[in-house]
């Protein structure tokens, strides 16, 4: 789900970038017509500029602060360091360790044979999810 969230954050902000150079143009325009036209006592208009990566980054944070991150460390086999690991890709709820695979488990926390089986982690994190 937060994975879905993420996407369509992104996408949001895919569409507002898309429209950026419009929008400025439109803005830019506008200011012009403003400043053109003679207005009595009138105050030259500010016009708040905002790049798409402030947007994109607002999106994800307003998305990211309203989950609250499960303790993965409950689950058998991960401990601190891989609960890290996980976090810093973006994985904080059950549900979302549940929703990977056993090789992007692999790849994100970088466990070896001998130290844990990712694929009890998945059983586990569906069952608490």
């Amino acid at each position: 789900m937060l994975k879905k969230i993420f996407y369509f954050g992104l996408g949001l902000a895919s569409l507002l970038y898309e429209n950026f150079d419009e929008l400025v143009r439109a803005g830019q325009e506008r200011y012009n017509e403003l400043l053109d036209a003679d207005l009595p006592n009138e105050e030259p208009v500010e016009i708040e500029v905002v790049t798409p990566r402030e947007i994109a980054t607002q999106v994800v944070d307003d998305v990211t602060d309203n989950v609250t991150a499960d303790d993965l460390t409950a689950i058998n086999g991960i401990g601190p360091t891989f609960a890290k690991r996980l976090q810093k890709a973006g994985i904080t709820t059950y549900q979302a360790l549940a929703g990977l695979t056993v090789e992007q488990i692999k790849e994100i926390t970088h466990v070896a044979e001998w130290q844990a089986d990712p694929n009890e982690w998945i059983v586990a994190a569906k069952a608490m999810s």
